[in-house]
């Protein structure tokens, strides 16, 4: 359950910066 909401997390947290 928290890889799930880790892995697009990861991915949204430099895109977004």
């Amino acid at each position: 359950m928290r890889q799930l909401c880790t892995a697009p997390v990861a991915v949204a947290v430099p895109v977004v910066k």
